[in-house]
């Protein structure tokens, strides 16, 4: 029997040793306590972690408020990190705008014995400005951002451009000033209307920058003024934040404008757009977690431009039904395939291209190989029909997300938001709406009956009845059944299947079928399709477009 053989028939013992192994380590090796981050400034609201062996569960946090820093959020976590075997807190504080640097401790609640002490957040000596915004002409297709500050009562910004702005990294947007070279390309409409003279004017009452960004964080991004003037006469560094616009697709699917139909029995919301050859977009996930068709928002829009696009709830996900028996459940990954092609057929779907995302690989390939007469185009993104990964790497990232990310008594939205980071790599279009939407799914009845039945028949990729399928197809695709042009996309630095894996699921395909392609986005994690969009939407635009009735130029 070969590793891997080994590690599927045995995934779920294997799992149980590896817990009681990563749970027991604490006790082993103790460590002192550490902080993954030791700045914030006046006005910020940061995410903290903090690792200790001797961390309780019932605890005393003191030295915070002290420091005018106040505790929005925190969750006790039984380990810490991915690969970081002691317990800790998860900590989302807010400095006030009189907040000084804390010296943090730990208690224990019941002893009142210090656990963890001398643990320094600095907070430097800043003046916060509190209004800011980026706006975003539409009349240039430059990536260029207008950056407005105004000073407060009491603040005065003229001598700020003496020494500039300045741009600290971190899970914010990076901006930069334009360069005189690049100022000369700003159509000179565009330079009037806006009244641009140079990258950088400041007046008493306000900054205004001309500013590049690169990335699509939805975090507010930090911006570090040189001088700011007091009525005193003092001049002190001033810190200011802002958001990105809000982007075009935050409105893309509406829930006004979803549809539904009923598919054997099952109703299934969909959304519909464009025209052209029909592009059916299948999420990931299993039934009763949270992905669900909005999942793709980023991309309907800009590919309804040049397809007919159909985005579903999958089974038992979103606004789609339950399996409805016990057997359904049972077998619940012959159900996914026998949904999406019930889907293609009562929209009356004659030809499409698919692309399915991680779990929603496995019903598009095995539709591709039942019926090529009807399929165009294949995408597998960090799908779920890779080859099983015989050295476990991804093993670590998976045990913790499924044990140690939530609390205990259930979800959180902060929680949620910290999965999400966990899976990305770029953090890019992680926003306040998609957590609130997660966190609201996670208490819908239908959401918790069905990921009861999961649980209950342990129906997840491991499962024995989807390894039996997984391979059945693999062993037709190496025979050369698959036989439409194959797109495979992986996240370079996907932490739930490494990019190996994907390159395997490619060599695979790419052996008897040599219209197969393979695109690895680097910088990127599980989800290419949000953390990139644009750069995917080309890329599907150009692999499927190049298959469609009328080739897509």
């Amino acid at each position: 029997m070969t590793r891997g053989e080994f590690m599927r028939r045995n995934r779920f013992t294997c799992l149980g040793f590896i817990l009681a192994f990563m749970l027991f380590l604490p006790c082993v090796f103790a460590a002192d306590c550490t902080l993954d981050s030791n700045t914030m400034d006046r006005g910020e609201r940061k995410a903290f972690i903090i690792c200790g062996a001797d961390i309780p569960t019932r605890y005393v946090l003191k030295g915070l408020s002290e420091a005018n820093i106040r505790i929005e959020y925190e969750q006790y976590l039984k380990m810490c990190g991915i690969g970081l075997t002691n317990p800790g807190l998860y900590l989302i504080l807010k400095a006030e705008d009189n907040a000084n640097t804390a010296s943090l401790s730990i208690l224990n609640a019941e002893t009142n014995g210090i656990v963890c002490k001398g643990l320094t957040i600095e907070v430097p000596d800043r003046i916060h400005v509190k209004e800011a915004a980026l706006e975003d002409p539409r009349e240039s297709n430059l990536p260029l951002k207008i950056l407005t500050i105004k000073a407060g009562k009491s603040q005065d910004l003229s001598q700020a451009g003496t020494g500039g702005l300045s741009f600290p990294r971190g899970k914010w947007p990076s901006l930069s000033l334009l360069s005189g070279e690049e100022m000369k390309e700003i159509p000179a409409k565009l330079k009037e209307s806006h009244s641009i003279k140079q990258p950088l004017t400041c007046s008493k009452s306000s900054i205004q920058a001309v500013v590049k960004v690169q990335g699509q964080q939805r975090y507010p991004a930090k911006i570090i003024i040189s001088k700011v003037k007091l009525e005193n006469g003092q001049e002190k560094e001033g810190v200011a934040y802002v958001n990105l616009p809000s982007p075009a697709w935050a409105s893309a699917m509406r829930d006004e404008d979803a549809k539904f139909v009923d598919v054997n029995g099952i109703r299934t919301r969909y959304f519909e757009k464009g025209r052209g050859d029909a592009l059916l977009l299948v999420h990931g996930g299993q039934a009763g977690e949270t992905s669900n068709a909005h999942n793709w928002e980023q991309n309907f829009d800009e590919l309804s431009r040049y397809f007919h696009v159909y985005v579903i709830d999958r089974l038992g996900q979103g606004h789609t039904g339950n399996p409805k028996t016990d057997r359904d459940y049972e077998e619940y990954y012959q159900r996914v395939v026998d949904h999406v092609y019930g889907f293609m057929k009562a929209v009356g779907i004659g030809k499409v291209h698919l692309v399915g995302q991680s779990q929603g690989g496995w019903p598009v390939t095995r539709i591709a190989l039942d019926h090529p007469e009807m399929v165009k185009s294949l995408v597998n993104m960090d799908s779920v029909m890779a080859p099983d990964d015989p050295l476990g790497r991804s093993m670590p990232f998976m045990m913790y997300v499924m044990f140690f990310v939530n609390p205990d008594e259930g979800t959180s939205p902060e929680s949620i938001r910290r999965e999400m980071e966990l899976w990305s790599y770029s953090m890019n279009n992680i926003t306040d709406t998609k957590v609130k939407d997660s966190y609201t799914a996670t208490h819908l009845p239908k959401r918790n009956e069905a990921r009861g039945q999961m649980i209950k028949h342990r129906m997840n990729p491991a499962h024995p009845s989807f390894l039996a399928l997984k391979k059945k197809a693999h062993e037709e695709i190496k025979a050369g059944k698959l036989k439409v042009p194959s797109l495979v996309i992986w996240g370079y630095n996907d932490p739930s299947m490494t990019y190996e894996v994907g390159i395997e699921l490619f060599k695979l395909m790419s052996t008897s079928n040599p219209r197969s392609q393979l695109h690895l986005f680097n910088n990127c994690g599980h989800s290419p399709y949000i953390e990139y969009p644009e750069e995917f939407n080309r890329l599907i635009k150009d692999f499927c477009g190049r298959y469609a009735t009328v080739p897509i130029e």
